[in-house]
């Protein structure tokens, strides 16, 4: 499913989390919360996808419209 927010890859190697834009651009900064994906994830694990924020029950579209 597509909820027209960011689109990502998060790669995990080596203890080292690198979540990105489809461009490459870092996206650490703007999504700090997937660090929590760190201690979940086996070694070289790569996810693509869209980050979303869920709250309430329900997709939180308006709190990624702030983020860099």
């Amino acid at each position: 499913m597509k909820f027209d927010g960011w689109r990502a890859q998060l790669s995990w190697n080596r203890r080292n989390l690198v979540p990105r834009s489809r461009q490459g651009t870092p996206l650490a900064d703007a999504f700090p919360e997937l660090r929590a994906a760190d201690e979940q994830l086996p070694d070289r694990t790569v996810l693509d996808g869209e980050p979303i924020v869920w709250e309430d029950g329900r997709l939180a579209f308006e709190r990624l419209l702030d983020r860099p």
